[in-house]
């Protein structure tokens, strides 16, 4: 059997990671100080830039400066030294091959991997060459640190990930597709715990996300030294996702309601969970559409704790993460559950808050006694129940229950009543129930059509089945 050769791959952080106290101190000269030093920034890492074999080194830039603009304001925040342009030297000195990729190459429109990098050489190069910049004044520097944050420099859009796992995750596949037959220890290096911890537990959790031929390690790094973390290697257990180009980019453009403004560009919000089902999906819309929907059900919440709800989307979450080859029907189907859950959900919720709203009124007779039964009665039904509430296709104790107490009156006299049409008490009785009742049923008829059409085409099925079975 022949033996795979392996390479080692070692993603950088920069500020007090790699760009450590020694290395700064080391840049201080008699006319001030330099910006950049690509051998003392070797020379001060050498711990964990050396080869330690004969593997052969790559290297990525794994600071969320990921474009010009965030290297020249983290400057002018006091970081004293520059990463893009120290990036290829370096690799110079460690004999090492450096990859161009940064997150802006991946959601830019006709952007390529290293245009991003490579048009922030330019802009530094205008003016000379990239040793012009340790030899540039305060006043010089400034002056390209305000050009960058006027947003003249570097047109490349940037959003920024700052738990890095999408970075993280894009590198990853990246350099597998590359080299899809060497084994690749993938080596992080941060120096914050509140970054790192997150990465291993959710690579750890979704080991499918890292191609098989990966191994990754995720190390502290601290001011030039190494700090026990306890995270053991992760072994891949998936495939090269091909389209993972498309699926940042796809993610990227679902982001607008998780950004917030950061200094040198937007921050995503979006936690690493959800980023992580996006990343496995890819762009099957379906399966897409169900994530969201299921996001979007978590804010219709009934009470302080709905834990008919939390089962429900946990359940869901881990089926269809476990369930890859579910078929368009049933993907279907649980789609429209959902968002028909959703729908009856959202307009008992605000019949309850209604009820509370206007319980201090004087026509307020019995509404807070009758939100009260309505919210218990509805904590009990099924996530997947909740849509056919105003259906009488099914009957359940659950389902009985949360139409009695939508249909039960609230004034003297009449107060908690419920008239139904049949002796079992299942069937609501529409004529003498609460308007409250009345009028849902009127809204959800939709529903309720839907819910029958479904029900013959089961019954349909099962019949065609018995049929074939007795033939």
């Amino acid at each position: 059997m022949e033996t795979k050769m392996s390479i080692t791959v070692k993603s950088l952080d920069f500020d007090q990671c790699i760009s450590h106290r020694e290395y700064k101190e080391s840049l201080q000269t008699n006319d001030g100080r330099k910006v950049w030093d690509a051998e003392k920034l070797f020379n001060t890492n050498k711990g964990i830039l050396s080869k330690s074999n004969n593997d052969p080194i790559h290297v990525f830039i794994g600071s969320n400066r990921q474009n010009l603009k965030a290297d020249l304001i983290n400057l002018n925040a006091g970081a004293a030294t520059l990463f893009i342009p120290v990036a290829q030297e370096l690799c110079d000195f460690m004999g090492a091959t450096f990859h161009p990729l940064l997150v802006p190459d991946l959601i830019c429109e006709n952007a390529a991997i290293g245009d991003t990098y490579h048009s922030a050489l330019h802009v530094m190069k205008q003016n000379g060459s990239l040793d012009h910049l340790n030899a540039l004044n305060s006043d010089s520097l400034m002056k390209l640190v305000t050009s960058a944050i006027s947003g003249q420099l570097n047109s490349l859009y940037c959003i920024s990930d700052e738990s890095k796992f999408l970075m993280l995750y894009s590198q990853i596949q990246y350099i597998a597709q590359k080299y899809p037959d060497e084994n690749i220890n993938f080596e992080f290096y941060d120096d914050k715990e509140d970054i790192l911890k997150p990465l291993y537990e959710i690579f750890s959790k979704n080991p499918d996300l890292i191609p098989a031929n990966v191994t990754l390690h995720i190390n502290r790094y601290l001011n030039g030294n190494l700090i026990d973390t306890g995270f053991n290697p992760i072994l891949g257990q998936g495939s090269q996702q091909e389209n993972y180009q498309s699926i940042v980019k796809w993610i990227h453009k679902q982001s607008s309601s998780h950004l917030k403004s950061g200094n040198c560009c937007q921050v995503l919000e979006m936690d690493n969970e959800k980023i992580a089902r996006y990343c496995r999906f890819g762009k099957d819309e379906t399966r897409l559409k169900l994530l969201d929907s299921l996001e979007n059900l978590a804010r219709h919440q009934v009470g302080t704790k709905d834990g008919k709800m939390d089962e429900f989307i946990k359940g869901s979450y881990e089926k269809i993460a476990n369930t890859k080859d579910m078929d368009s029907v049933t993907l279907q189907q649980s789609l429209e559950e959902t968002s028909n859950a959703i729908k009856v959900t959202e307009a008992i919720n605000k019949v309850i808050t209604n009820y509370r709203k206007e319980a201090k009124c004087l026509f307020s007779v019995g509404m807070n006694a009758k939100a009260d039964r309505i919210e218990k009665a509805l904590l009990n039904v099924p996530v997947e129940d909740r849509g056919k509430i105003f259906s009488n296709d099914k009957v359940s104790p659950e389902l009985i229950a949360i139409r009695a107490a939508l249909a039960s009156h609230r004034y003297f006299g009449k107060r908690g009543n419920v008239y139904y049409k049949d002796e079992a008490r299942t069937v609501i009785d529409e004529n003498k129930a609460a308007t409250t009742y009345n009028n849902l049923r009127k809204q959800f008829a939709n529903l309720r059509a839907q819910s029958h059409a479904d029900a013959q085409v089961e019954l349909e099925h099962s019949s065609e089945a018995s049929r074939t079975l007795k033939f």
